[in-house]
């Protein structure tokens, strides 16, 4: 299991990357992942809908990984920070990136872009990026 620590967004004024990252492990695996476009609603397991600014939206699932860990001490949040990140505007293309599914070891997030755009995916142990270019 992959414990989710930080969501960040940074461009270089060509390539946007959207970085997840998790706890350091030693003997972790990189996290299962898929990431495409998709289009809203999106939906938690409870039904409740999380919006993001943008024109079009990528989609980014990530498993085995949590934000809290759960042991006999109690739950500890790993992840701490926003469920919507607003980057600066600096960034080409990306507007927000919203958490809007946490359940059973799956992570959701929506990536709202300007438009659609060519990604590339960079995984790994300690992180997942998604890099998201001009066409």
């Amino acid at each position: 299991m992959r414990y989710l620590t930080d969501v960040s967004v940074a461009s270089d004024g060509c390539t946007d990357r959207v970085t997840f990252r998790f706890e350091a492990a030693v003997g972790a695996l990189t996290p299962g992942f898929s990431v495409e476009y998709r289009e809203g609603p999106f939906r938690d397991s409870s039904n409740r809908s999380t919006e993001v600014a943008g024109g079009a939206f990528l989609t980014v699932r990530l498993r085995p990984a949590r934000i809290a860990r759960v042991d006999a001490s109690g739950v500890v949040d790993t992840y701490q920070g926003p469920r919507i990140v607003t980057p600066d505007p600096s960034t080409v293309g990306v507007q927000q990136v919203g958490l809007y599914g946490a359940f059973e070891g799956n992570l959701r997030f929506v990536i709202g872009l300007d438009r659609v755009r060519p990604f590339r995916l960079t995984p790994g142990t300690d992180a997942f990026v998604v890099e998201i270019g001009e066409p």
